[in-house]
């Protein structure tokens, strides 16, 4: 039998959003740069809620949250907050990934420390769709990003603590979280002490 861990943690209900912006980016991240889109709007929120109430990362370093005019703005301002040196996220989905697509080319060559926080869904024309699709991220895969996966809630916190080992390594990754199951249902996580997310999570 395995040794049980000392503290195993605290049981959570939450979203992906939730998960990947407040259990997560909070804390590991000096920067947030973004613009609210379906069905992303909420990790940049909770990033604003975090900066607002004087949160600091887990090394203790002060964090700063803009929310910009558009998608493109955000992804420039993301950028150049990382050149800077700053762990940095964006939070985008959809047509506004694909609006900034012009800066996602020219980052990488940058060897900034960000990670793109996706929740994919499709590009429709007629209707808002954040149930499945990812045209998206399709869209852009020739930009020379690292692109981590997460097929549910509860898969979403594990690849953004990696997606922050790859930025470190100067390859900017996205995290992209796979329609409305990912981004928006609810999963029971275990949580630590300290807020991160343990590997165990119930399924």
């Amino acid at each position: 039998m395995a040794d049980r861990p000392k503290y195993p943690g605290i049981w959570i209900t939450c979203n992906g959003n939730t998960l990947v912006a407040k259990y997560v980016e909070t804390r590991i991240t000096e920067g947030g740069v973004f613009y609210p889109i379906t069905p992303s709007t909420e990790g940049g929120e909770l990033y604003q809620q975090s900066f607002a109430q004087g949160e600091l990362d887990v090394w203790g370093n002060q964090k700063i949250a803009m929310e910009t005019e558009g998608e493109h703005a955000a992804q420039g301002g993301a950028t150049a907050l990382a050149v800077t040196g700053r762990r940095v996220v964006n939070f985008t989905s959809g047509q506004g990934l694909a609006y900034a697509m012009e800066q996602y080319y020219h980052a990488p060559g940058k060897c900034s420390t960000m990670v793109l926080q996706v929740g994919a869904r499709a590009l429709t024309k007629h209707a808002l769709n954040v149930h499945c699709g990812h045209e998206d991220i399709c869209s852009a895969l020739d930009t020379g990003w690292t692109i981590l996966f997460a097929k549910d809630a509860a898969a979403s916190g594990r690849p953004g603590y990696h997606s922050a080992q790859s930025e470190r390594e100067n390859s900017e990754p996205w995290h992209e979280r796979s329609g409305w199951h990912a981004h928006h249902a609810l999963r029971a996580c275990l949580a630590d002490a300290r807020g991160g997310i343990s590997s165990r999570v119930l399924r």
